[in-house]
């Protein structure tokens, strides 16, 4: 999975499944997602919002 190491671990299955399938690569989210799995890879993710308890 070059596409995941080459954008510095932040790409996730769904974002890496829509890069393979438009470079002719059919393959479904939950085969990539698997793959990571097995690799112990994690993407990135920030957090947009704060939910604040009052």
């Amino acid at each position: 999975m070059k596409t995941h190491i080459e954008f510095k671990q932040r790409y996730g299955s769904i974002k890496i499944t829509k890069m393979l399938n438009k470079q002719g690569i059919k393959v479904s989210q939950r085969i990539v997602s698997r793959i990571m799995t097995k690799n112990n890879w994690k993407s990135c993710f920030k957090c947009y919002f704060l939910h604040i308890q009052l």
